[in-house]
């Protein structure tokens, strides 16, 4: 008697639309690792002016402080800036009866304070406005032109949002003459500046680099310890100037 020969297993068949499916998550996941990007849209931040736009550190966190005293601070003096004004400790002692805010950031270029000059400064209702800005954007490799544009467009957002505040502008302070930016770059910044605050009513002038600019331009170390930052001394003679520039303004009697 003949035995049957023993059968094969069969292998399970692969249907057209399996097929379908299995090419399309290839080509999926193919897509997926040619263009990453396609997997979620990316949120870019345009940001407003000319010159670096860098972020300093802890510029969100900054940022974040200032809507939380938006109330406490409302109808201020505000003064806003880079480390220069941010790090003036003794703001308030500098001008009793005064109401002050300080909204500098370390840091801060002028491009950046463009970008956050609406929400920090003018949602505020300032009193008045003391603006000093301009160092990092020098440092950093940006144009005199292009801090002189950003402060234009500064005054702009005051003339059509506050048109009534009076605003001083302060001249960017001497530092080591030996790094960057160079001397020269800060009178180049500084006439541009002076011009700006000539040209537009309401705008008052503060000379807050003739004061301490040494023959070479650069500063002393008893009043700018790191060469760059006021010291206790350098920030008395600054609110010297200042309160004549305000004074001139109106905000001071």
């Amino acid at each position: 008697m003949e035995t049957a020969p023993p059968v094969a297993p069969s292998r399970p068949r692969i249907g057209r639309l399996q097929i379908t499916w299995i090419a399309a998550l290839v080509l999926a996941l193919a897509a997926g690792a040619m263009f990453p990007f396609a997997r979620a849209p990316k949120i870019v931040t345009v940001m407003p002016g000319r010159g670096t736009n860098a972020k300093p550190r802890g510029w969100e966190e900054a940022r974040a402080a200032f809507s939380a005293m938006r109330e406490t601070d409302r109808g201020a003096v505000v003064f806003a800036g880079d480390s220069i004004t941010a790090w003036w400790k003794d703001l308030p002692g500098a001008f009793p009866g005064l109401s002050v805010a300080n909204r500098g950031i370390a840091g801060d270029t002028s491009r950046t304070l463009l970008f956050r000059f609406e929400a920090d400064v003018l949602s505020l209702e300032p009193k008045a406005l003391v603006l000093l800005i301009g160092t990092n954007d020098l440092h950093l490799g940006a144009q005199p032109a292009d801090v002189a544009f950003n402060v234009r467009e500064m005054l702009d957002l005051v003339q059509r949002n506050r048109p009534c505040i009076p605003v001083v502008l302060c001249a960017v302070m001497p530092r080591d003459p030996h790094g960057i930016p160079s001397p020269a770059a800060i009178l180049d910044l500084n006439a541009r500046l002076r011009a700006i605050a000539s040209a537009r009513r309401g705008v008052a002038w503060c000379d807050s680099h003739t004061p301490f600019a040494t023959e070479i331009g650069g500063v002393r170390e008893e009043e700018f310890p790191d060469l760059l930052h006021p010291g206790e001394a350098a920030y008395a003679r600054w609110a010297e100037a200042l309160r004549g520039a305000m004074a001139e303004a109106g905000i001071l009697k």
